[in-house]
């Protein structure tokens, strides 16, 4: 995938979207189909205070509509309605699996040569390697909606998938022009 490094009026949405400018922007990942940003992919690692740290959410839903929609989702339960979907079928843990394996090769895909070196020598390939959509370890568990939405608006990811089909999820159609200066 090629990105496009965000313009200064995507940082204003952005930053007006979630509340402050976002930190290690990368691109706008995606777009709602009337063309705010909805979606930012964020570096896969940061520097505090001299230290490495791994960023494992590198897509960012960003829409508040789809935002509003999701947290309401989970608030009346369905991250466990999913979670009881995925378990219940070897077909969905091996889409869901390869979702993972997918966001791994391109969380280190993004890293530059030298970072990937430095990953190396802070013994953090194992992070890299083996933590997959938000940086999750158990691999069967879903974090959070927004995440995997975000992931199945850039990559595909089969909890996204399922939101879309069964809860009617999509991306937002919202024109009102106030909505990129709120």
């Amino acid at each position: 995938m090629v990105y496009r490094t965000p313009q200064p009026a995507d940082l204003n949405t952005l930053a007006r979207q979630i509340g402050r400018r976002p930190h290690g922007a990368l691109a706008v990942a995606h777009r709602c189909p009337v063309g705010h940003p909805g979606v930012l992919l964020t570096y896969p690692l940061r520097r505090r205070t001299g230290r490495l740290s791994p960023f494992p959410s590198q897509f960012w839903l960003t829409c508040p509509r789809l935002s509003q929609q999701l947290s309401n989702l989970e608030r009346n339960g369905v991250i466990d309605q999913m979670q009881h979907r995925l378990m219940a079928s070897a077909e969905l843990q091996e889409q869901f699996t390869e979702d993972h394996r997918r966001c791994i090769a391109h969380r280190w895909s993004l890293l530059s040569e030298a970072d990937r070196h430095a990953v190396h020598r802070n013994n953090l390939s194992h992070v890299f390697a083996r933590r997959g959509i938000g940086g999750v370890k158990h691999w069967m568990s879903i974090k959070c909606l927004h995440l995997h939405y975000a992931h199945h608006l850039t990559l595909g990811d089969t909890v996204g998938r399922l939101l879309a089909g069964t809860y009617g999820v999509e991306p937002c159609t919202d024109t009102a022009a106030s909505y990129a200066d709120q």
